[in-house]
């Protein structure tokens, strides 16, 4: 039998049908057969990995072949929570992640290359992608054959350029005595800027408008790009609060479970774990209030190790590094494991940027594990009595809860992101995270990796 090899950051991949794969034709007890038999599969691969004598519950970066396809342990495991979630068939669901996992390396890559001219990508999935660029597309833009992705030229801006004016001009209006919150962000597709204000309390949505028009009226009729501002009367966003590995529970005082953690860190010569900002608070106060916490591997296993609050960010003007917090430990190691499950986790191998329409898995302490897609890879948040975050993304659903703060946001064995809340917009609430490579800049940490 041939078998195809998907490896993280693979630019072309050809599948190969078999028996086993769900195939047009196929009679519904057939096509539910292959379903099985694959499926049957990879939990034998995950059952016989988890339940080694070596490391109980570790998903390792081991290579299997599942229905003619070989991958490691550990893109299997995302790409059946993908099937799962996205109710694709086995094979879709590995042309998915294949698609996604190279497209998203592609748009990196060219956001890194051209800071300048790099104006957004969106991941379609089955569909059209795009990459575009504020002038002239860059003559070496090599797309691998098995996408469909267009290059668009001459969009007039840059995602550097809107992000600058996201981050200068919300904290210009978040400042206002008039304003007690709000969340602002990109659109990559229009080239625009968009402002969601909470009016404080005492004042009216008109008293609130008024003030930010008068406030930045001289500046938004200068702006380089178009900012819209909207100003909404509900209280739309909160904090979501409830060897050390990411993924694990924090304990407060008193024995309340409080926070998730994300990943395994350095900083200096102290290892520790990431966290939210909040996490480190209390409500309308300044960390650390919750100096030490107390962590878990999971929730109810019994106190590990005592965690000492290490830095948080302090935001600046623009923002920068999102709504994190980090803890170390004095006598315990840290380590690049992080959970994925209620009684599995993985390794961390990198970070990387996240792309607008992009999968993604999270796990926090509460919801345990779910996914969604990125709806927003660019905004600033400012929950009620918070200061102003940015470096921040908005998932499509609303997939976290209380005591979900801090936990991780990967892909796979990629680091992505820090859990923080939850924010409503366009009618729904939609769960919120800090993005991990700003985060990791500006508290000056390096992500413990495999």
């Amino acid at each position: 039998m041939t078998s195809t090899r998907i490896t993280p950051r693979q630019l072309f991949i050809t599948l190969t049908a078999t028996a086993a794969l769900v195939l047009p034709g196929m009679t519904t007890a057939a096509a539910e057969s292959a379903k099985t038999s694959c499926l049957d599969k990879f939990q034998d691969h995950i059952e016989a990995a988890v339940t080694g004598p070596a490391t109980p519950g570790f998903i390792p970066n081991r290579e299997a072949t599942i229905c003619g396809h070989t991958a490691s342990l550990t893109d299997f495991e995302a790409i059946h929570q993908t099937g799962i979630d996205q109710g694709l068939t086995f094979n879709q669901a590995i042309q998915d992640y294949a698609d996604q996992d190279a497209f998203v390396e592609l748009a990196n890559g060219l956001k890194q290359r051209y800071p300048d001219e790099y104006a957004g990508a969106e991941y379609v999935p089955g569909g059209t992608s795009w990459i575009a660029f504020r002038g002239q597309a860059p003559a070496s833009v090599d797309i691998p054959s098995h996408l469909d992705v267009d290059v668009i030229a001459e969009r007039g801006f840059s995602e550097a350029e809107l992000n600058e004016q996201l981050e200068t001009q919300f904290d210009v209006m978040t400042d206002l005595a008039e304003v007690d919150g709000g969340m602002g962000f990109i659109d990559i597709t229009a080239g625009s800027v968009h402002m969601e204000l909470q009016p404080a309390d005492g004042f009216s949505t008109e008293q609130t408008e008024q003030a930010v028009v008068d406030a930045t009226a001289t500046r938004l009729r200068t702006a380089t790009v178009p900012v819209d501002v909207d100003v909404i009367a509900t209280d739309a966003g909160a904090p979501q609060q409830g060897s050390l590995r990411g993924g694990g529970n924090l304990i407060r005082a008193g024995g309340v479970d409080h926070c998730s953690t994300a990943f395994g860190v350095r900083g200096g010569t102290l290892n520790g774990l990431l966290t939210a900002y909040h996490c480190s608070t209390g409500w309308d106060s300044t960390p650390p209030t919750h100096r030490s916490l107390d962590y878990e591997f999971w929730r109810g296993d019994g106190v590990e190790a005592t965690l000492y609050f290490v830095e948080a960010n302090e935001p600046d003007v623009s923002g920068f590094g999102g709504e994190v917090a980090w803890y170390g430990s004095a006598d315990r190691p840290s380590s690049s494991w992080f959970n994925v499950t209620d009684s599995t986790f993985m390794s961390a191998s990198g970070t990387a940027e996240v792309v607008l329409g992009q999968s993604v898995q999270f796990y926090g302490q509460t919801t345990g594990r779910s996914s969604s897609t990125v709806m927003l890879p660019s905004t600033c948040i400012q929950y009620r009595g918070y200061p102003t975050f940015c470096s921040m993304a908005l998932a499509e659903d609303y997939i976290s809860g209380g005591g979900d703060s801090g936990g991780a946001w990967f892909t796979g064995e990629t680091a992505l992101g820090v859990h923080s809340g939850y924010w409503s917009h366009g009618g729904a609430s939609r769960s919120a995270f800090s993005k991990i490579e700003p985060a990791l800049e500006y508290l000056d940490l390096t992500l413990l990796t495999s």
